[in-house]
């Protein structure tokens, strides 16, 4: 087992927290042989799989305490099925609780008698769900894939429709697209004459978001680039809200992900920022990042096109289908599904010409107008309008 400190964070006189990573794998040799189990030959997942690690602890002199511990297997996929295991150690207590996020609990997904309860429960509560929903007088959804969920549950196509949910675009509308040169403003390099890139997510530090996806993908991008590091300089930053802590447990693990992958130096987490905040980080963002699978809608998407950003997201849900869609014909932004296709998508998105980015930018901005909180209004009182007509009868 390697580790190595990410971060010290101070918490008091002579107290203070170690933010760490390390791995674990199963090795031939007997604990009770005191040979180094680096020099060990590995038994690969005959008992325990090889796992990364992240983990808190706390230094209160002379005491000890570990105050989180996380851990990933490190051959699992970082695409949105992928499961994240969490292990929460308390200060007292010896046990260890393992608890299996992203869809359901270990014990449950590994028990076939429960699976299948589980499965006949999701049946019951479609059964009942649809016929409740089908007494509606009128259905709104936010998107084209919420429709299609919502009619085969429902089955009130003549009473449902669309309305696409109101989306802050006209506060992103200042942030400019070109400066006065016409030149890309994130791109046009700085002091040490370097082009400047910089890959902005958006969104709220759940697993579903996967950000794991974005930072493999990113490391990949980075790979692929490396001949160009004179020439320009990558960053990625992630942005998004915090609600409890677990988020921030999952914040933990995402930097020890950075490190383990060595571009640490190159991924900014910033967290639970200010709208004005954020309209700064996507002022210099040159692509906006969304990898979440299957997203119902999509605002953060739609914030990242208004502010001026090349739109890289999910090939799936609400994004594939009404926000990243050709504009007269024209581009408005990418898709792709996994790390080799949004390292692809990034890596192609940067070697077009800047007035080709501009384009995008362009279309996109004109394209998310749909979006917007007046359209939303009347969206809203056209739907509504046959209703109240028929109760002023």
């Amino acid at each position: 087992m390697s580790s190595l400190i990410c971060q010290v964070i101070p918490i008091g006189l002579n107290n203070y927290d170690l933010l760490y990573t390390f791995v674990t794998k199963e090795t031939m040799c007997l604990k009770s042989s005191g040979q180094d189990a680096q020099t060990c030959a590995l038994n690969p997942m005959l008992f325990l799989s090889t796992s990364t690690c992240y983990s808190r602890v706390r230094v209160t002199p002379p005491t000890v305490q570990v105050v989180t511990l996380s851990c990933v297997e490190s051959s699992s996929s970082s695409s949105s099925s992928s499961e994240e295991v969490q292990y929460n150690r308390g200060f007292t207590g010896a046990d260890i609780a393992m608890i299996m996020k992203f869809n359901n609990a270990d014990y449950v997904s590994n028990n076939l008698f429960l699976s299948a309860a589980k499965l006949v429960y999701y049946c019951l509560f479609a059964v009942l769900y649809g016929a409740a929903g089908s007494c509606s007088h009128l259905v709104m959804v936010n998107s084209s894939w919420t429709l299609d969920h919502i009619l085969a549950l429902w089955r009130a196509r003549d009473r449902t429709c669309v309305v696409y949910p109101p989306c802050a675009v006209e506060q992103f509308l200042d942030i400019p697209l070109l400066d006065d040169e016409g030149v890309e403003t994130e791109a046009a390099g700085g002091a040490d004459g370097k082009r400047r890139y910089t890959v902005v997510s958006v969104g709220q530090f759940r697993p579903e978001k996967d950000h794991r996806l974005q930072i493999r993908a990113f490391k990949k991008l980075a790979d692929r680039r490396a001949g160009l590091e004179a020439e320009e300089s990558l960053r990625l930053v992630l942005v998004g809200g915090c609600r409890h802590q677990e988020d921030r447990d999952r914040v933990l693990m995402l930097r020890g992900l950075c490190q383990e992958l060595g571009i640490g130096d190159r991924v900014e987490f910033r967290l639970n920022v200010t709208f004005a905040e954020l309209k700064r980080e996507l002022a210099g963002a040159t692509i906006g990042l969304h990898t979440m699978w299957n997203e119902h809608f999509g605002i953060g998407v739609v914030e990242c096109m208004a502010a001026g950003a090349v739109v890289l997201a999910h090939k799936s849900g609400g994004p594939r289908r009404d926000i990243v869609v050709p504009l007269d014909g024209g581009v408005t932004g990418f898709l792709a599904e996994d790390e080799d296709g949004f390292a692809d998508a990034m890596d192609r998105i940067l070697r077009l010409a800047p007035e080709e980015r501009a384009q995008v930018r362009r279309r996109a901005r004109q394209s998310v107008a749909r979006f917007s909180d007046r359209e939303f209004e009347a969206c809203f009182l056209a739907a509504m309008e046959p209703l109240m007509n028929t109760l002023e009868r």
